[in-house]
């Protein structure tokens, strides 16, 4: 019976078509290459397997009593996705009774962009309670935060981490994953400081998140910005906003047999590069499994953390101290455990 395959077959055929003539029909034909490439991935890619391959990593340990280099990175989780509303929101009860109604209106809101470069379900944007996370994040920047926490008065580091965000202290290097929750979270909680022409978002795949799930796949080929799906709430212009990232560093999409482990000291190594500003602080804007993920492959084997074990919230910000250093000429980092500190909402 030739029935399913034709079916399937002819209009892919005329969509692969007028793909090379229109570019309309383009977006179509590259959006459903993308949902081809994330279903392979859920089934064959190696991203499940990244404790396993962590253990594979020199103790991080090798490097107490060594001579080191050291940065201070600041991670920053993206705000609530359009997947995790869909389906990590509330208590289990409620997300089984409201499962099938959210996957409704997300399909509808998906259809409706099949001819954009948008998706709901591949690289998940921000939902709109993300964007509002996104938009405490700027108050925290910009010093308006009610957030008790980044208001201890006993602890200085927290002030200076602060500082730091604010662009008020120090050099500071501004750097997302290449995923649009992720970019957009940074877009907006630093927007006031991206109205200088000076400061700029280093877009970094080896920063997309360790996952297999479809709404980890990134729809921005190599160089290009993530597509944005809330313009709406930002002060500059799409043209302006463009300028402000530096593109180099995005590879594109993850590979499917890769080693997710590289991506860890990929970005580590990038860190410590002679191109960017001596003392430079890294502002990370990133995921929730790579974080975690960071901290199992760079904090002591034998050290016990909550970084190691829960995730970072939405829109959380913690900081911490990563050294680098070399043992048997081979290079090796570790995350001084007694450094971690909570900047603004914390682990769960």
């Amino acid at each position: 019976d030739m029935t399913i395959p034709i079916a399937f077959g002819v209009p892919f055929g005329i969509v692969a078509a007028l793909s090379t003539v229109n570019p309309t029909a383009a977006l179509c034909f590259r959006k459903i290459l993308c949902y081809a490439w994330a279903w392979l991935h859920v089934f064959i890619s190696n991203e499940g397997s990244v404790d396993k391959r962590i253990k594979s990593l020199p103790d991080p340990d090798l490097l107490l009593n060594q001579p080191t280099q050291k940065v201070t990175i600041i991670f920053i989780r993206h705000g609530e996705s359009a997947w995790n509303e869909i389906f990590n929101k509330g208590p289990i009860a409620e997300r089984l009774v409201w499962l099938v109604p959210r996957l409704v209106m997300a399909g509808i809101r998906e259809g409706l962009s099949l001819l954009t470069p948008r998706s709901i379900f591949l690289d998940s944007p921000l939902s709109r309670e993300g964007v509002a996370q996104a938009q405490t994040l700027r108050a925290l920047v910009e010093g308006r935060s009610e957030d008790p926490l980044s208001k201890k008065s006993d602890d200085p580091s927290v002030a200076r981490y602060l500082e730091l965000l604010a662009g008020k202290q120090g050099k500071t290097v501004l750097v997302s994953s290449n995923l649009s929750r992720a970019v957009e979270t940074m877009v907006i909680g630093f927007m006031s400081r991206l109205k200088s022409p000076d400061t700029k978002i280093f877009i970094r795949s080896e920063l997309q998140e360790v996952s297999p799930n479809i709404d980890t796949m990134a729809l921005a080929l190599p160089k290009e910005v993530p597509p944005l799906s809330h313009a709406g709430v930002l002060e500059l212009s799409v043209s302006d906003l463009l300028e402000r990232f530096e593109t180099s560093g995005n590879k594109g999409q993850k590979t499917m047999r890769g080693n997710p482990a590289n991506r860890f000291t990929t970005f580590a190594s990038w860190c410590f590069e002679a191109s960017h500003p001596a003392g430079a602080t890294f502002v990370v804007g990133g995921h929730s499994k790579f974080f975690t993920s960071f901290f199992k492959a760079f904090l002591g084997r034998s050290v016990e953390h909550v970084a190691k074990k829960k995730k970072i919230v939405n829109t959380g910000v913690v900081a911490f101290t990563l050294h680098r250093g070399l043992v048997n000429g081979q290079e090796v980092f570790r995350v001084d455990p007694d450094s971690i500190t909570v900047v603004s909402g914390g682990f769960k």
